[in-house]
């Protein structure tokens, strides 16, 4: 059988002090290290803090409860420097210093320094900033602040300004409507006079017909001409 096996195919010799088991987790971040490659170890655990914190009295609990976390943590992710995240840290104290949860699902990260990041599952840890970063955060709040005031000014001018163009737009206006009264007035006077002109060559033309004299006919300028004559000679007479 062994015979058999030494002569298949596929079959691979162990050599001398060779090991067939696995290289732990440490180990292997050593060996990154030693590469230069930045490895994280990334867990989850479900934190029973009831047995713990029901071992001091009722208004430190919460404080119990956060004290056998860190424990926990330091204990399974081998480190001592263990920070906690803000949620975390809301969701132990949200219930007031007696009654704290009895279970926290919490997600772990250890970085190469060896320092462990605790943070509620679904959350992202947010590391406190340093002195630069906090300068920097100031500065930009402060340049935030400056831009806003500069805007409520903008605004606020851009608030006087506006009724000065309203009234200047209704000047305009009532420039505009002016000038039309003027015109319609100018368009009535010169319609009257026209009026008048046309009533006086009226007028003109009946007196030109009054005076005129209108012809008579033949008979009677005769009849007229012969009392004329009779009248003529009584006088005399």
């Amino acid at each position: 059988m062994g015979a058999f096996l030494a002569d298949s195919k596929g079959f691979r010799k162990r050599e001398k002090g060779s090991s067939i088991k696995a290289d732990s987790c440490e180990e292997k971040l050593e060996k990154a290290q030693d590469q230069g490659i930045n490895m994280a170890i990334e867990r989850t655990y479900n934190v029973p803090l009831r047995r713990e914190f029901l071992k001091s009295p009722r208004y430190r609990r919460a404080k119990k409860a956060v004290s056998a976390l860190i424990r926990f943590i330091q204990r399974h992710m081998k480190s001592e420097e263990v920070y906690i995240g803000r949620r975390l840290n809301e969701k132990i104290w949200e219930r007031g210093m007696k009654n704290p949860p009895h279970h926290v699902n919490i997600a772990v990260v250890k970085e190469d320094d060896g320092k462990v990041y605790a943070e509620l599952v679904g959350f992202k840890y947010e590391k406190p900033l340093t002195e630069e970063e906090e300068k920097k955060a100031k500065k930009e709040e402060k340049k935030e602040e400056k831009a806003g005031e500069k805007k409520e000014v903008r605004e606020e001018k851009a608030k006087k300004e506006k009724p000065a163009e309203i009234k200047k737009g209704e000047k305009k206006i009532e420039e505009e409507f002016k000038k039309l009264e003027e015109k319609t007035e100018k368009i009535k006077e010169t319609k009257a006079k026209s009026g008048e002109e046309k009533e006086k060559k009226l007028e003109r033309m009946e007196k030109d017909a009054g005076t005129k004299k209108v012809p008579k006919q033949r008979g009677e300028a005769v009849s007229l001409d012969a009392e004329k004559r009779k009248k003529e000679r009584q006088a005399n007479d």
